[in-house]
């Protein structure tokens, strides 16, 4: 067997009023006060002698209310226990009176023998009985005492505490419900309210302007046309420089490696490009610091390491052994062994000039239809020797794009004023051979020799074109891997788009709630709200509750939880599939659908009637109370102050439908209905999932309105 007892003190949080108002109406008290002995501190044994469930059971129960409370194992011994003191003990019964005392009996005369025959004698006189003593007085009733704690002797223990009348089935539980009266606010609280929360409204919408702008800044680069450069070892392997990759091909041509930017701890990567012939190469990239800088990466995707050039790469060709000749934006530079060997200023004003080192003479491709030769040799490093000027019969050049030598000719990308881009063939020394008819010649960029035919590079698509050493346009080089990696480039910015759209959706969805939200805590009335008439600790047993139609609700939010499935469901196909306007329209119903599933499994709320008096709880446990023809009633919506109740609809029941008829034999709803505007305030205050829905699926059509419109 256990002991319930009671500490004297409240677990944090609890509101002493409350808590004494509910062990007030626990124990069916009539006074308040009745239960403040059981108060000061001391621990009071409240039942004694109860099985380990229910004294757990009745424990719950207090400390729901506030008290804190323990369940004990009872003491084996049972010498002289402790008493069992109860909250609110019955009064005592009126101490009995004391016995009126018995009358003093009339004495009798013993009796006189009878003489012999003579004379009769007068007879003595009888002695008077002794006058009969008043009775006291009966002592009047002592008041009622108040309760004691657990000072009461050890010699005179209670009676047990009473148990709790069981409530109507439908009647709130007491320990769950809280009457409707907000406290007033004078007008510089209301007005330091607003202003906290106009505060509060633009940082959260700056913030939230500031993550959409980001999230639209982080957005994935668009694919990749083709190669930005080419360049080929000393095997005869062919490298494809894109952005994200270095792409290996055979000398056939068949795929060999992908080289990833990021297995090279690189980002970005950029022409110029230059592979020597031991597999190394040198490009231009993003290193983790974020700056662009020149690197130069050992074969099959090694350790890359930064040259020791000023500024980014405007040009490289390689020399004998590892020593690189790079034009960067001091002049050319000529790097042997890690370090620069040798330096000369030179004024290359092209965007993209072309540098080759053949013949033991370095070409350059400068400004105008020049080709400026220049001596490679330390000792008089950059040394110009010549300069060629190029004019093709029946071409007026101005500029040359790249140059390379390939089957024993010269081959030349020269630019026209009108921007049109021919191919033209010089023999070693620089005779014009004739120009070479190119498909899609205006975007050709570079010239890259590979074994018996010559590449020609457009950025711009994603196939090389091939020429022979005769100036014959074969068929196109396609790479399987720059397929596969556009491929993959696509998919990862359709995937990056769609969240972005998702994410500036949620994010402007987020900013309308918020401001939503922020306004509503931010009302400038002052409301003024009809306190509770009633107390319902006291008067809820007087009352007809109408239960709820729990199966009804649970069955219709079920249902709507799996339309709010199927919407989501819908609403990320329609983002995968490119489609926001859709996205948001499923967003929309999958928020309404929530918000009907959330309106079905809360607790629908209780209604009581007693003649024309009224007590009404919502879902949250707040009730108001009072004359019936104090409710309004708009549509399915009953209410009173801060309070309103939903009693369902047709589709939606909450309540039997007697309950309508009993409402209007009450009174409810004779006033004026409420305006929809002051309903809707009222279940937003209320917190109500309904209202909440309905609030997230119109937000949801807005924004999805507005990015139609946009």
């Amino acid at each position: 067997m256990s002991d319930l007892t009671f500490s004297g003190a409240l677990l944090p949080g609890a509101d002493p009023r409350r808590a004494r108002l509910q062990l007030t109406a626990l124990f069916r008290l009539t006074d308040p006060d009745a239960v403040e002995p059981f108060f000061r501190g001391g621990r009071v044994t409240l039942r004694r002698g109860l099985t380990p469930a229910e004294a757990e059971r009745l424990c719950e129960r207090l400390r729901a209310a506030g008290l804190d409370c323990e369940v004990s194992p009872e003491p084996e011994t049972e010498p002289e226990t402790e008493p069992e003191p109860v909250p609110a003990p019955e009064p005592e019964p009126e101490p009995e009176p004391e016995p009126e005392p018995e009358p003093v009996p009339e004495p009798v005369p013993e009796p006189v023998p009878e003489p012999e025959p003579e004379p009769e004698p007068e007879p003595e006189p009888e002695p008077e009985p002794e006058p009969e003593p008043e009775p006291e007085p009966e002592p009047e009733p002592e008041p009622e005492p108040e309760p004691q704690p657990a000072v009461t002797p050890r010699t005179a223990p209670q009676p047990a505490a009473p148990e709790p009348a069981a409530p109507q089935p439908a009647a709130p539980n007491l320990f769950q419900v809280r009457p409707d009266a907000p406290a007033g606010l004078t007008d510089e609280a209301v007005q330091l309210r607003w202003l906290a929360a106009l505060i509060a409204s633009v940082l959260f919408a700056a913030a939230l302007v500031a993550a959409i702008v980001a999230g639209l800044r982080g957005s994935a680069p668009a694919p990749v046309a083709g190669a930005a450069a080419t360049g080929v070892d000393g095997a005869g392997q062919l490298y494809l420089l894109t952005r994200d990759a270095v792409l290996l091909h055979d000398r056939a041509g068949h795929d060999l490696l992908r080289l990833d930017a990021g297995r090279l701890g690189l980002t970005d990567l950029s022409p110029p490009f230059f592979v020597g012939r031991d597999g190394s190469f040198v490009l231009q990239a993003r290193g983790k610091d974020g700056a662009s800088l020149p690197w130069r990466c050992a074969p099959a995707g090694g350790t890359c390491e930064r040259l020791p050039v000023a500024g980014p790469l405007r040009a490289v060709a390689g020399g004998r052994g590892d020593t690189l000749h790079v034009i960067d934006a001091s002049g050319l530079v000529l790097i042997a062994g890690g370090s620069a060997r040798a330096q000369v200023a030179l004024a290359a004003e092209s965007p993209a000039p072309a540098l080759i080192n053949e013949g033991g003479l370095l070409y350059l491709a400068a400004d105008g239809p020049l080709v400026g030769v220049h001596r490679p040799d330390p000792a008089s490093y950059g040394e110009q020797l010549d300069a060629l000027l190029l004019l093709p019969a029946g071409f007026t050049a101005t500029a040359v794009r790249d140059i390379a030598f390939f089957a024993d000719q010269w081959w030349a990308l020269l630019e026209n004023e009108a921007g049109a881009v021919a191919l033209h063939r010089f023999d070693t020394r620089w005779g014009p051979l004739g120009a070479v008819p190119l498909p899609a010649a205006p975007g050709a960029r570079r010239l890259q020799p590979w074994g018996r035919q010559l590449l020609v590079l457009n950025p711009e698509r994603s196939e090389l074109q091939r020429v022979d050493g005769e100036g014959r346009v074969g068929a196109p080089f396609r790479s399987s891997l720059f397929a596969a990696l556009v491929r993959e480039q696509r998919e990862t910015l359709a995937w990056r788009s769609t969240a972005s759209t998702l994410l500036r959706c949620t994010l402007a969805a987020a900013l309308g709630g918020a401001l939503l939200a922020l306004l509503l805590a931010s009302d400038r009335r002052r409301r003024r709200v009809d306190a509770p008439a009633l107390r319902l600790d006291r008067e809820h047993g007087a009352f007809l509750w109408f239960p709820a139609l729990a199966p009804v609700r649970r069955r219709r939010g079920r249902q709507a939880i799996v339309l709010a499935a199927a919407a989501t469901v819908l609403a990320v196909a329609a983002a995968l599939g490119g489609q926001p306007g859709a996205a948001l329209a499923s967003l929309a119903l999958g928020a309404l659908a929530s918000g009907v599933a959330g309106s079905c499994l809360v607790p629908a709320g209780h209604v009581g009637i007693a003649g024309r008096r009224l007590l009404v709880a919502d879902h949250r446990g707040v009730y108001q109370g009072g004359a019936a023809d104090s409710f309004r009633r708009r549509g399915p919506f009953l209410l009173r102050g801060d309070v309103v109740l939903n009693l369902g609809t047709a589709s939606l029941p909450a309540f039997p439908p007697s309950l309508d008829a009993a409402l209007t034999r009450a009174g409810a709803g004779t006033l004026d209905p409420p305006g929809a505007g002051t309903v809707a305030a009222a279940l937003l205050r209320a917190r109500h999932p309904l209202a909440l829905g309905l609030a997230g699926a119109g937000i949801l059509a807005l924004v999805g309105l507005a990015a139609a419109a946009a």
